[in-house]
């Protein structure tokens, strides 16, 4: 690296907030004593060698914006304490994300465990559409590593099975798993875990495809400072930027993404694909991260239902 690539480096670490730096090709000349040109010249190359990484080309007034990848290990780390702290939501279990199992883990789970049924009670409950589709999910329980549903003769009626529900222990499903997931294919279990992480992933890969900044820079830079303080109800109130639907919003910048969700994200971690952010406190200017639940889409809608909102004020 020659005397004017590492004067640049060090000028875009200088001005860079949380590893990113916007900086148009005139300023970053002023920081190092350089052309215009050379100066552009400099950014390819430290591009080309993987020492930055160009997010937003500027356009107009706009600078180009670019991130040292040193942030990259920063983003990991990242994404390991969001890990840690914040994915443990319940939802459908693991075992039951497979294709061939999804409609036999809907009927294990409406079903009381330890008791006999027939085939037609089993019907009667609505979750399967016919006789041979509750048989076939049941032979599907029956027949995983440790079963889940048994059958056995009625001694009342010589032609017809009886079959029961089991419960089914931590160790049990992790055995079913290690089971399915061996053989592959449609058996394979998509796990909670592997799905978050893909979600966390998708959202890192937005923002460096829109050329945003991390969120924790534009909740202390943007927005924390802006909001007023309701000591009576204890709300963080952001009014700088509000939506058809109230919600305070970080826009053009951040595409209208609600400023209560970048709060959120900043101090708490991403919000689990599937879920929303609720307001407890009813004020949807409100940005105070202890007046905001995580609920599934379905609650949150359910919610809003029972307050008299539509669907799209949910945010």
């Amino acid at each position: 690296m020659n005397a004017t690539d590492q004067a640049t480096l060090k000028a875009l670490t200088a001005l860079a907030v949380d590893g990113v730096v916007a900086i148009s090709t005139r300023r970053l000349a002023e920081e190092i004593g350089r052309s215009r040109t050379t100066a552009g010249t400099s950014l390819s190359r430290l591009s080309a060698t993987g020492q930055i990484e160009k997010l937003r080309r500027g356009s107009g007034l706009q600078s180009s914006r670019y991130r040292l990848l040193t942030e990259k290990a920063n983003q990991q780390e990242s994404l390991t304490r969001i890990e840690a702290s914040g994915i443990s939501y319940a939802g459908v279990r693991d075992l039951f994300r497979s294709q061939d199992l999804y409609g036999a883990g809907r009927l294990w789970e409406a079903a009381p465990k330890g008791r006999l049924f027939t085939v037609t009670e089993i019907v009667g409950w609505n979750v399967t559409r016919s006789r041979d589709s509750a048989r076939l999910q049941l032979m599907k329980l029956e027949s995983l590593w440790i079963p889940l549903a048994e059958s056995q003769a009625d001694l009342t009626h010589s032609q017809r099975h009886l079959w029961m529900f089991l419960d089914m222990t931590a160790e049990d499903e992790r055995a079913n798993v290690d089971h399915l997931s061996a053989l592959g294919g449609r058996s394979q279990p998509r796990l909670r875990v592997d799905l978050e992480w893909q979600h966390l992933w998708e959202q890192e890969r937005n923002l460096a495809r829109l050329g945003m900044e991390r969120y924790a820079v534009v909740a202390e830079r943007d927005i924390l400072p802006r909001a007023t303080r309701d000591e009576q109800a204890g709300c963080l109130l952001y009014r700088e930027r509000v939506n058809a639907s109230g919600y305070g919003t970080v826009y053009p910048d951040h595409w209208g993404i609600g400023a209560h969700r970048v709060v959120w994200w900043a101090e708490r971690g991403r919000v689990p694909a599937g879920h929303d952010l609720h307001h407890e406190c009813q004020v949807r200017t409100c940005v105070n991260v202890e007046h905001l639940t995580v609920m599934t889409r379905a609650e949150h809608i359910r919610i809003h239902k029972q307050l008299g909102l539509t669907l799209a004020e949910c945010a």
